[in-house]
């Protein structure tokens, strides 16, 4: 008998097929909506780790996110995330992110432990109208939520530097909503009561780098 040939150094499986790259993600030509709304913590508690703490009324951001090219090919997803403290700290932990493209999904599983699944979401821009507008689907075909978006007259424009290292051409701040046309038992994440809005962006001309996690919180 003899030893096989494959080199297992690799982190992506199937070893002889990885689905992702193992090096460095990098993202450019990107375009996103973020609408961030405070909800009732009843609402939203039984989704977050008992480790974590929620304000009063948790702070939700609902992104719907256009990747024009990545390390992983074009596509859109959807994030749904919740403001959270930690060790002092605040965070934005993710609950659910939809998507419909399988490298993404895995590669965001297996190496960063995001809760990707499969999705799609769609990003529309109304002829003749500033009007943005979308949804995020799962199954395919069952709008799960979905958005409009108004930009408001510039005031200035810049690049804004952030930690995850995003730099846009074109940054909209103005008015933004998300509905959730159903309750679910099967997305329990949609099931949040919406208290008030506190923000929304649009953003354009995106290039975006993320970074490998450096550190952990066991608990």
């Amino acid at each position: 008998m003899s030893a096989g040939k494959l080199s297992v150094e690799s982190n992506a499986i199937p070893t002889f097929s990885p689905p992702y790259t193992t090096t460095t993600h990098t993202f450019s030509d990107v375009t996103l909506t973020a609408i961030a709304y405070r909800v009732t913590r009843a609402s939203i508690e039984a989704l977050v780790p008992s480790a974590l703490t929620l304000a009063a009324e948790p702070l939700v951001t609902s992104t719907f996110v256009h990747y024009g090219m990545s390390s992983v090919g074009r596509y859109a997803e959807f994030v749904q995330s919740v403001e959270v403290a930690y060790g002092g700290e605040t965070y934005n932990h993710p609950l659910i992110l939809l998507l419909d493209n399988e490298a993404a999904i895995f590669a965001g599983r297996e190496v960063f432990g995001y809760p990707k699944v499969f999705g799609r979401t769609v990003i529309e821009h109304a002829t003749g109208t500033r009007l943005v507008r979308g949804r995020a689907e799962r199954p395919l075909g069952r709008e799960v939520v979905g958005f409009e978006f108004v930009p408001e007259p510039p005031v200035v424009r810049e690049f804004v530097p952030s930690s995850m290292q995003l730099e846009a051409k074109e940054v909209w701040l103005g008015r933004g909503c998300v509905s959730f046309p159903r309750t679910s038992a099967f997305d329990p994440w949609v099931n949040v009561e919406v208290l008030r809005y506190e923000g929304a962006f649009y953003a354009s001309g995106v290039s975006a780098k993320l970074i490998n996690p450096t550190e952990t919180f066991p608990f």
